[in-house]
């Protein structure tokens, strides 16, 4: 789940030159090793990580921005319906009611 953002509201001081389209999303996500390796190894993925340390949330704009931005060539990046309710990995829960295993 990620949402888009057009404008900086406070958590970018300064757009990125490579993406003038942010995205925040979960820091947990579910990838291709294709997108990983492309997020660890391609120079334009490196040089926008440095960009985000720098930002307030910086685990959920990587990923999220990434992912939701294809022109940065990443393997796998989402080019659908962001409102299409299809997932094939799931779920995340804030607290558990209790452990599985354990009564």
């Amino acid at each position: 789940m990620s949402q888009r953002i057009g404008l900086p509201d406070g958590k970018w001081p300064v757009l990125h030159p490579l993406t003038s389209n942010p995205s925040k999303g979960w820091y947990m996500q579910c990838f291709s090793r294709a997108f990983v390796e492309f997020a660890l190894h391609n120079e334009k993925a490196v040089e926008f990580y440095n960009w985000t340390k720098k930002t307030y949330i910086p685990d959920e704009t990587f990923f999220a921005t990434l992912n939701h931005n294809p022109s940065l060539g990443a393997h796998g990046a989402y080019t659908g319906n962001k409102t299409a309710e299809s997932f094939i990995a799931d779920s995340k829960t804030g607290a558990a009611s209790r452990v599985l295993g354990k009564e």
